[in-house]
């Protein structure tokens, strides 16, 4: 194999993103994290990459397949423990060693930018995720617009022209943005996400498939599903109302005869009568704009 690529397994500092799916599978700007590296190296004329995955390699797996969509063969070996670079290294034939060519690489920062370490915290996730945006929005990224200066949007999606957008700004594919909804600038919605009307999102990154309700302001923050981080602490919160911040298919049904978007706006107005909604302190900050 002329490359090696070594997945992180445990990283505590940023635990929550491991919860659903390995570190090297977390969606940054609509690929997994392992995705851009297959990616980079098969641009450098990579032909075979061996992928050592110690946390759930079937899913690791899953996301790269055979490689084939890149035009180069990828295998996914499980390993019991995370390998350092010198004995992932020892494992590659002598007749590989170019030392212009990338061989090994611990999977804990993206191509290109080695400075930024993803894992060392969730600031510096959210830093790295930022740094991406431009070098991610190749001009022969299938699909990929940039709709005015650092806003690049994703296809299949429908943003309402009266939705503002600052860049930079990133929108995913599938990504749905209501009137007078604000989204920037440093803002990441991954693919999936729905915004619902006079909503604010700031320096943060909602993750895929997540609703931010109606009025709803997500600043600093790393929101996915109903879980908001702040990203210059690290503390983290459960939302307990889906009309406010949650997965999609888990907001409350609308009552039969009303509207879904007059569900949301009156329940919003209801949770924002109570004195305990209005409490400070909750991690990131998210408030009726």
């Amino acid at each position: 194999m002329a490359n090696v690529l070594i997945c992180p397994s445990e990283r505590p500092q940023v635990a929550f993103l491991a919860q659903t799916a390995p570190l090297v599978a977390v969606p940054i700007l609509g690929e997994a994290l392992v995705n851009h590296w297959i990616e980079f190296l098969a641009n450098a004329g990579a032909k075979e990459v061996l992928v050592l995955a110690t946390d759930r390699p079937d899913m690791v797996r899953s996301v790269v397949d055979n490689g084939s969509r890149w035009g180069v063969r990828v295998q996914v070996q499980a390993e019991l423990k995370e390998p350092t670079v010198e004995e992932a290294a020892a494992r590659l034939p002598p007749q590989n060693a170019d030392p212009g060519e990338p061989k090994v690489v611990v999977m804990d920062h993206l191509p290109g930018i080695e400075e930024l370490s993803l894992f060392r915290s969730y600031r510096d996730w959210f830093a790295g995720v930022l740094a991406s945006m431009a070098r991610v929005a190749a001009p022969d990224r299938i699909g990929l617009r940039e709709l005015q200066p650092q806003v690049w949007c994703g296809r299949r999606g429908h943003i309402s022209p009266r939705a503002k957008l600052y860049g930079p700004c990133w929108v995913g594919d599938h990504v749905r943005i209501a009137a007078e909804a604000v989204v920037g600038p440093n803002a990441v919605l991954e693919n999936g996400v729905v915004v619902d009307s006079a909503s604010e999102i700031r320096t943060s990154v909602i993750g895929p498939d997540t609703f931010v309700g109606a009025l709803t302001r997500v600043e600093d923050s790393i929101a996915w599903g109903s879980t908001l981080i702040n990203w210059r602490t690290g503390s983290y919160t459960q939302v307990p109302d889906p009309f406010l911040l949650c997965a999609l298919g888990q907001r409350y049904q609308p009552v039969k005869g009303r509207s879904a978007m007059g569900w949301f706006r009156s329940s919003v107005g209801q949770i924002w009568s109570r004195p305990w909604a209005l409490m400070m302190g909750w991690p990131g900050r998210w408030r009726r704009s």
